[in-house]
């Protein structure tokens, strides 16, 4: 092939590729398209670009790069993104000290438009004392144990304009999103 039209990657990518999620795997090809498909160590790229680049939704890019990040695949300083073409996808991450507990569990409760994201040891005993104190109709949508990339803190900083106070969010097309694409 003659054209100059192409992005070179580095043999190693190849391995990480049995490690990634489909949605990790999108985010990682635009970051090397972006990075070394210009010759670039970094770049900064917006949610919107990852979107329109993957066709992935917005809480898909911000759990796939948490994920990427967490498993130190990539690297985001200053907003810029880079690929860590030094991480062996077979050694653990080591200790790093994230603020989750995954011994709870972290939920997101329907109050007719409005959701609460919050985190409990033992999320139906969690339910029925919500219930409890509530004339609304409760539903529990979705829940996970916390880990470092989804977490009570994370989930908060993602749908942050849904918040309508407090641990309590306007039950958006993101938010709906989010739960579809991370079912079990």
């Amino acid at each position: 092939m003659t054209s100059s039209n192409y992005t070179k990657t580095y043999n190693c990518f190849y391995k990480l590729i049995p490690c990634l999620k489909e949605s990790e795997l999108k985010i990682m090809l635009v970051i090397i398209r972006q990075t070394d498909g210009w010759g670039k160590e970094s770049d900064r790229i917006s949610y919107s670009q990852f979107q329109k680049a993957t066709g992935l939704s917005k809480p898909s890019v911000y759990s796939a790069i948490q994920s990427l990040k967490e498993n130190r695949f990539i690297v985001v300083k200053n907003y810029k993104y880079s690929i860590n073409w030094d991480v062996d996808p077979t050694k653990p991450k080591g200790n790093i000290d994230y603020n989750f507990d995954p011994d709870k569990y972290v939920y997101i409760i329907r109050y007719d438009t409005h959701v609460k994201i919050g985190k409990a040891n033992n999320v139906q005993k969690r339910l029925s004392s919500l219930k409890g104190m509530s004339h609304i109709k409760i539903e529990l949508l979705w829940y996970a144990n916390e880990t470092e990339s989804i977490n009570e803190q994370s989930l908060h900083d993602l749908f942050n304009k849904h918040r309508s106070h407090n641990e309590y969010f306007e039950y958006s097309a993101e938010i709906k999103d989010f739960i579809e694409s991370h079912r079990n």
